[in-house]
């Protein structure tokens, strides 16, 4: 059985300063071996709705 991430993440920078400046923090970030860094959000219905609005508005 595959776990369920509690956490919603991205490695996308633009993404991560979008949610920050929109008032939603990172719970925690992580960087793996290779030196990539995942930033990890709690889920909650504000958090896709600025999703919605960065994607939908993204050039």
């Amino acid at each position: 059985m595959k776990k369920i991430d509690r956490e919603y993440g991205t490695q996308d920078r633009k993404e991560m300063f979008y949610l920050i400046d929109n008032g939603i923090s990172f719970l925690f970030a992580k960087t793996d071996k290779n030196g990539i860094t995942t930033w990890k959000f709690k889920k909650e219905k504000r958090l896709f709705e600025l999703l919605s609005d960065y994607y939908s508005n993204r050039e």
